[in-house]
C-alpha cells in the first residue's frame, strides 16, 4: 500500500467541465458523421448548450425554442398543433445516444438531454471496456479488456500509438499536432489504451509550451486526457507527471504538484519524462541543485532529447553562468540549426550577458525562419531597447501586439519588452494578464533575469503573492546575481 501522502487526491478527479471543454465537445459532435448533415439537430443542440453556458436555462422551454431555434411565427405558433420541438428533442436524444455508442465512445465529456426537459447535462463519460479487435474479426466474442492492457491492444491501435510517439519526438509544432491526431485515432480504436491518453496529454502540453496558441483550450484537453489515462491505469508514471505539470504550470500550485511528480518517479524510476518534468518545475522554483540532479538523471535515460538539453541549459542561464549556457546551446545548434527553442534561449543568454547585438542576430534568424512566432519579435524589441534604440523597440512591440489578430502573442513576452524599456507598470500589467490567461511562460517569472529590475519594485511581490508564486520569487531573489550589462 502506498503512503497516503503520495496517493492522488480524489479532488483531482472531480468533474468540473469548463466552457472550453463543453464547446470543444459540441464542435466534435457537430463535425461527426452522425450529425454532419443533421443541420436542424445541430442548431437545436448548439442553441441549448450555448443557453446553458450563458446561464439562460430559464429560456429553454418549448415556446422559446420554437420561436428562437425553429423560427416559428409568434402570432401563429401553437404547441398543441405543432410538435416540432418535442419531435426534434426526441431525435436529438436518440442521435446523441448513438453517437456516444460509436464515434463518441472515447469522449471524456458527454452531453446529455434528459427526458422531460430541454436543459442539457454535461457529465464525465464512464470508460467502458472494449473488445479485442482480433477476436472480433474472427467472429468470436471479444474478451473484455482488463489488466494488463497491453496484451489486448489491436494492431491498428498499436501502430497509431507508435507513430504518435514518433511524431512526439519531433518536438515541434507540426510534430505535436500530428501526435495529437494519431493519439486521438488510437483512443477511438482502443478507448482503454492508457498510454495513448497519456501521450495525447503530453502532446497537448508540448504544443501549448511552444507558445503558439492560447493555453486554456489545449490545457483543458490535456487535463481530460490525463485523467482518462489515470482512470484506466492509476499507476501510470507519465500520466502522473503530466497531471503534476498541469497543476504546477497552469493551476500555479507547486505545493499540490510536487508530491505528484514524486509519485510519477516512484511509479516510473526510468521515466525520462517524469524526471524531466520535475527538473523543470524545480528550476522555476529556484531549487537549482535538486533540479540539476533530476536533469542529469533524465539525460542519462535519454541522451538524445534536444528539448531536455535546451531546458537543462536554463540552469546556468538562470544562475548567471552565461558562458556555460552559451556553450550548451551552441552544441545543440551545431547539430540542429533549426531548433527554435535553442536559438531563442541563446538569444536570451546574450541579452542577459550584456551582448544585445549578438542577441539581435539570433532573434533575426528566428524571424526569418518563423515570422509568425512572436518570440523572434520579442527578442528583437528587447535587443533594441538594450541598445538604446527605444523608439524602434516600441515600434517592434506595437507590431507584435497588432499582429495578435493573426497569430497568438504571449502576454508574458510583451511584459518582457516593457520591462526592458523600463515601463514598470505596463510590465506588471502584462504579467498579470499572462497569469490570468495561463500563459505557459508565466511560471518562469520568479527566476527569469528579464525581470531582474522589477523584483525590487513594490508591485512585484504583490503580483507573485496573488498568483501563488511568492515562495519561488523569494527563493529566486535570494539566489539572484546582478546583471552584467547596464542599458545605455
Amino acid at each position: 500500500m502506498l503512503p497516503t501522502l503520495l496517493m492522488i487526491p480524489e479532488a483531482f478527479f472531480e468533474f468540473e467541465p469548463t466552457h472550453t471543454l463543453i464547446l470543444a465537445e459540441l464542435a466534435r459532435i457537430k463535425a461527426s458523421s452522425s450529425f454532419r448533415r443533421a443541420h436542424q439537430l445541430q442548431r437545436l443542440l448548439s442553441h441549448i448548450v450555448e443557453a446553458a453556458l450563458a446561464g439562460e436555462g430559464w429560456k429553454l422551454h418549448e415556446i422559446n425554442l420554437a420561436l428562437e431555434c425553429f423560427r416559428r411565427s409568434p402570432s401563429r405558433y401553437d404547441p398543441h398543433q405543432d410538435s416540432i420541438v418535442r419531435v426534434a428533442a426526441n431525435r436529438l436524444r436518440r442521435k446523441l445516444d448513438a453517437y456516444y455508442e460509436n464515434e463518441g465512445l472515447a469522449s471524456y465529456l458527454k452531453i446529455e438531454l434528459p427526458i422531460g426537459g430541454y436543459m442539457p447535462k454535461f457529465v464525465r463519460q464512464q470508460s467502458r471496456p472494449s473488445t479485442d479487435s482480433r477476436a472480433a474479426n474472427n467472429g468470436e466474442r471479444g474478451e473484455l479488456l482488463h489488466q494488463p492492457v497491453r496484451e489486448h491492444v489491436g494492431a491498428a491501435a498499436r501502430d497509431l500509438y507508435d507513430h504518435g510517439r514518433f511524431a512526439l519526438r519531433q518536438q515541434g509544432t507540426a510534430g505535436y499536432r500530428k501526435a495529437i491526431e494519431l493519439f486521438e485515432r488510437a483512443t477511438r480504436l482502443q478507448p482503454r489504451l492508457a498510454e495513448a491518453w497519456s501521450g495525447l496529454a503530453v502532446a497537448f502540453l508540448g504544443l501549448v509550451g511552444m507558445v503558439t496558441l492560447p493555453s486554456l483550450p489545449d490545457v483543458d484537453a490535456a487535463r481530460a486526457a490525463v485523467l482518462r489515462a489515470l482512470e484506466i491505469d492509476p499507476q501510470h508514471s507519465e500520466a502522473y507527471a503530466a497531471l503534476a505539470s498541469i497543476i504546477f504550470r497552469y493551476d500555479l500550485d507547486f505545493a499540490r504538484a510536487e508530491p505528484l511528480y514524486r509519485q510519477a518517479i516512484q511509479f516510473g524510476p526510468s521515466s525520462r519524462y517524469a524526471h524531466h518534468a520535475f527538473a523543470f518545475a524545480l528550476t522555476m522554483n529556484a531549487r537549482f541543485g535538486e533540479a540539476d540532479a533530476e536533469y542529469q538523471i533524465a539525460r542519462d535515460l535519454d541522451p538524445l532529447d534536444q528539448t531536455l538539453r535546451c531546458q537543462h541549459a536554463l540552469m546556468p542561464m538562470y544562475t548567471g553562468d552565461y558562458v556555460a549556457a552559451e556553450s550548451a546551446l551552441l552544441a545543440i545548434l551545431d547539430v540542429d540549426q533549426n531548433n527554435i527553442l535553442a536559438r531563442s534561449l541563446l538569444g536570451a543568454t546574450y541579452l542577459y550577458h550584456g551582448h544585445p547585438a549578438k542577441a539581435m542576430g539570433e532573434y533575426q534568424r528566428i524571424i526569418e525562419q518563423t515570422p509568425k512566432l512572436s518570440i523572434g519579435w520579442c527578442g528583437r524589441a528587447q535587443s533594441l531597447a538594450m541598445l538604446g534604440l527605444r523608439k524602434k523597440a516600441r515600434a517592434v512591440l506595437q507590431h507584435m501586439i497588432e499582429d495578435s489578430g493573426e497569430s497568438f502573442v504571449s502576454p508574458y513576452q510583451v511584459a518582457m519588452v516593457h520591462s526592458r524599456l523600463g515601463d514598470e507598470k505596463a510590465a506588471l500589467d502584462w504579467l498579470d494578464r499572462a497569469a490570468a490567461q495561463r500563459d505557459a511562460n508565466f511560471i518562469c517569472a520568479p527566476v527569469d533575469p528579464a525581470f531582474a529590475e522589477l523584483r525590487a519594485r513594490p508591485g512585484w511581490q504583490d503580483l507573485m503573492q496573488r498568483h501563488g508564486l511568492a515562495e519561488a520569487a523569494t527563493a529566486a531573489t535570494a539566489a539572484a546575481r546582478p546583471l552584467a550589462f547596464t542599458p545605455p
